[in-house]
C-alpha cells in the first residue's frame, strides 16, 4: 500500500495556514507538523478536526504534530526518548513505522541519542522524517556525533537520506533548500531530511523552488513529501526454479549436499551482482561484501525472521560466531560464507520469501 507523507514546519500558527497545505497536498494521508499550537487552546473547529485522527506533543504555543486522514489507525510507539518532545514515533496501520522529528536544542546529539536508544527496532519498513535542524555545513572538524555521522549509521541499516539519494547532491552541497534562515532567499539551507530504505520508498519531493517565495510569506522551512510503498512492485525478470537437491524445512532451508562437499580455500568464486528491487546494483569485490550488502539492503530484521538456515547454522545470528560470520549491525551477525551458487539461490529464496524481486548474475 502506498501512503503519501507531508513534513512541514510551520513556524507556528498552524491553524492559519494549515489550509493552504491541504490545498496544495490533497492526495496527502499523513502530515508531520513542526512548531503546530495545541488546537484545543483556539476556537477554531475546522482546525480541532483535523486532530480527530491525529495528536500532538510539546508546549501550548509550539508542538510536534502527526495528522492522518480518516482510515488509517495510529498507535504511538513507546520508544526510549531522552527529548520528550523531539520525537514521535508511531505505527501506521500495524505494518510500518513512521518517526516523526523537531529537534530543538543540541540537534545532532539529541539524533544520536534517540538512534543509541532506538535504532535496532527500525526495521526496513521505517521513515524517519521531520525538522533535523542539521547539516555538515554547521560541524566542527572535530565534531564526532554530527549530521556525517548520523548518515553512516543509517547507511549501515539500510536506509538512504532520500533528497540525496534521489538527486545525487553531496552533503552540505543541496541544489534545494528545505529552510531559509530568517525568511531570508539569500540564507538559504538544507536540514530537513527523511531516511528509509529506498526499495519502499516511490518518491521525495521538496516544494518546487518557483513555489518558495510563496512558501516564505507562511514559514521558514518547505514542505517536504515522500510517497512510502510498504508493498513495492519491482519488475525485474521472473525468478528462477528452485534446485531440485534442496530440501526445504519450515522457514528454514538446507543446503545441497554437494555445496557442503566444497572447501572453504577452493579456487576464487567469480564476481557477483544482484541487481535489487529499487534498481540499486550491488556489486563487491568479495562474495562477503556482497552477501551483507544484500542482506542490508532487503532489510536485515526482516530477513533474520524468515529463519533460515545456512550449512546447518542460523543465517543470521545474535550469538558471538567465528569463521565465516560478519557484523551486520551491534550484536547481529551473518554468515557470509556461501559459496556462488549456494548465495543465489539463498538470495533469490530471500526475496521470493518477501515478496520481491531481484536478478543475480556473475562474470
Amino acid at each position: 500500500m502506498k501512503y503519501t507523507i507531508v513534513s512541514w514546519n510551520c513556524n507556528g500558527g498552524f491553524r492559519n495556514k494549515f489550509l493552504e497545505l491541504l490545498k496544495t497536498y490533497p492526495d496527502a494521508d499523513i502530515f508531520v507538523i513542526q512548531e503546530c499550537e495545541d488546537p484545543y487552546f483556539y476556537d477554531v473547529e475546522e482546525f480541532k478536526r483535523l486532530f480527530n485522527n491525529g495528536f500532538r506533543i510539546g508546549a501550548k504555543q509550539k508542538g510536534l504534530a502527526v495528522i492522518a486522514r480518516d482510515g488509517i489507525t495510529l498507535k504511538r510507539l513507546d520508544w526510549p526518548n531522552n527529548s520528550e518532545y523531539s520525537f514521535a514515533p508511531v505505527l501506521i496501520n500495524g505494518e510500518w513505522n513512521l518517526v516523526a522529528v523537531w529537534t530543538q536544542s543540541d540537534y545532532t546529539e539529541e539524533l544520536h541519542d534517540f538512534l543509541d536508544a532506538n535504532i535496532e527496532k527500525f526495521g526496513s519498513k521505517t521513515l524517519m522524517l521531520g525538522d533535523f535542524n542539521s547539516s555538515v555545513v554547521f560541524e566542527r572538524k572535530s565534531q564526532s556525533r554530527g549530521h556525517a555521522q548520523l548518515v553512516e549509521r543509517f547507511d549501515e541499516i539500510g536506509h538512504k537520506p532520500l533528497y540525496h539519494h534521489h538527486s545525487g547532491d553531496e552533503q552540505g552541497k543541496e541544489a534545494v533548500p528545505t529552510f531559509y534562515w530568517r525568511r531570508k532567499e539569500d540564507q538559504p539551507f538544507h536540514i530537513d531530511h527523511a531516511f528509509a530504505a529506498p526499495s519502499y520508498v516511490v518518491s521525495f519531493e521538496i516544494a518546487p523552488l518557483d513555489t518558495h517565495a510563496s512558501w516564505l510569506k507562511l514559514s521558514d522551512h518547505m514542505p517536504i513529501k515522500v510517497v512510502f510503498d510498504t508493498d513495492p512492485q519491482p519488475t525485474e525478470q521472473p525468478l528462477p526454479q528452485i534446485e531440485e537437491d534442496t530440501v526445504y524445512a519450515p522457514k528454514r532451508i538446507v543446503r545441497p549436499m554437494s555445496e557442503l562437499k566444497k572447501s572453504q580455500d577452493e579456487a576464487a568464486q567469480p564476481k557477483m551482482s544482484i541487481r535489487m528491487p529499487d534498481g540499486t546494483l550491488i556489486r563487491r569485490e568479495k562474495m562477503t561484501d556482497t552477501s551483507r550488502d544484500f542482506i542490508m539492503g532487503m532489510g536485515w530484521e526482516d530477513v533474520r525472521y524468515l529463519n533460515f538456515d545456512v550449512y546447518g547454522q542460523d543465517l543470521i545470528t545474535q550469538e558471538h560466531p567465528t569463521g565465516w560470520y560478519k557484523e551486520l549491525v551491534p550484536g547481529w551477525y551473518v554468515n557470509t560464507g556461501m559459496k556462488a551458487n549456494t548465495m543465489r539461490t539463498t538470495a533469490y529464496e530471500i526475496a521470493r520469501a518477501l515478496g520481491k524481486k531481484i536478478v543475480v548474475s556473475w562474470d
